[in-house]
């Protein structure tokens, strides 16, 4: 059996095509410290707050244990 793995590389063709597609799309951001660092954008369409509380516990349970704060905010408003 083969697996198929996708790369995304960081060329700046990708992150010129991500930028454009992240100003037409609302999507949530979650950001760390006060926007030091945006650990992971989702798609409102797809995401629900609910979601997006979910997703915070299971995958950024080590930066809140370590005494980061984390904001949810919103790319725009419906």
């Amino acid at each position: 059996m083969k697996i198929f793995t996708l790369r995304i590389y960081k060329s700046p063709q990708n992150i010129e095509m991500r930028e454009k597609i992240w100003k037409f799309m609302p999507f949530w951001e979650i950001i760390l410290d006060n926007n030091e660092k945006i650990l992971g954008r989702y798609n409102q369409k797809y995401f629900t707050e609910q979601k997006i509380g979910e997703i915070i516990k299971k995958n950024y349970e080590q930066e809140i244990k370590q005494g980061h704060n984390l904001t949810i905010r919103l790319s725009k408003k419906d």
